[in-house]
C-alpha cells in the first residue's frame, strides 16, 4: 500500500483498516500487491490443481503425473501453483483417494489452501510477519465449534500427519492459517471463470 496514499490504524472495535491521506480522484490505483497463496475455497468438489477447472474426481480422473492428485491435461508440465504441494505430496506417498461425486464436497481439498498459505510462509517470512500474521483469525470464537473439529481432523491432522509438517507446523499455527483464510480471503475468479479464494493482505485491510 504506497505510503503517499494510505496510512494503516488500528482500533478495538475495527481491527486494522487504512485512512486515505489525500483526497483520491475516481478510478485511481489505489495500489496493488500480489497474492500471498491463492487455491481452492473451502468445501470446494474436484478440480484442477492448477487452473481449478472442475474436474472428475474418480478412478479415470486427470492426475498430475507426479502426485496423482486433481490436475487437468492442459496443466501438466506448467504447474506453478501445486509445484509446492506436489513435491510434498510425492514425497510423503499422500495419495488422493477417488471420489465418486464429482459434484460433492471433496474434504481432500480443505488442506491444499492453507498448505500453500504454510509453504508461503517459509518461503517468504519476511512477509508473513510483515502482513499476514497479526491478521485476524477469530480463533477464539471458533475454537471447539464444528467447523474448527471438522478443520482439525481435515485439515491440521492431515497436514501434520498424513503430509509430515508436525515438525514444521504446530496445530495452533495451522488453526491460525485457517481463521486468517476464513476471515481474510477474496474469492476470484480465474482466466476460465472458475472460483478460488486468495489472500490480498493490502486489501483485507480495506
Amino acid at each position: 500500500m504506497s505510503k503517499d496514499l494510505f496510512t494503516v490504524l488500528e482500533s478495538p472495535e475495527l481491527g486494522r483498516y487504512g485512512v486515505a491521506r489525500r483526497n483520491l480522484r475516481a478510478g485511481e490505483i489505489i495500489f496493488e500487491e500480489q497474492v500471498f497463496a491463492i487455491g481452492p475455497k473451502a468445501s470446494t468438489s474436484p478440480l484442477c490443481l492448477e487452473c481449478a477447472s472442475p474436474l472428475d474426481g474418480g478412478a479415470d480422473r486427470p492426475k498430475c503425473p507426479q502426485c496423482g492428485w486433481p490436475l487437468c491435461g492442459e496443466c501438466v508440465g506448467s504447474v506453478v501453483y501445486h509445484k509446492g504441494e506436489c513435491e510434498l505430496f510425492v514425497q510423503h506417498k499422500v495419495r488422493f483417494q477417488n471420489q465418486q461425486n464429482s459434484d460433492g464436497c471433496c474434504a481432500q481439498l480443505d488442506c491444499i489452501t492453507p498448505l500453500r498459505v504454510l509453504l508461503a510462509k517459509e518461503a517468504d517470512p519476511e512477509r508473513w510477519n510483515a502482513e499476514i500474521c497479526m491478521m485476524e483469525d477469530h480463533r477464539a470464537e471458533r475454537a471447539g465449534s464444528v467447523y474448527w473439529n471438522a478443520d482439525q481432523n481435515n485439515v491440521v491432522r492431515y497436514l501434520r500427519l498424513a503430509c509430515g509438517l508436525k515438525d514444521r507446523c504446530s496445530e495452533e499455527l495451522i488453526q491460525q492459517v485457517i481463521g486468517i483464510l476464513e476471515v481474510n480471503a477474496f474469492e476470484a475468479r480465474t482466466h476460465r471463470g472458475c472460483a478460488v479464494r486468495g489472500l490480498y493482505p493490502k486489501l483485507a485491510i480495506m
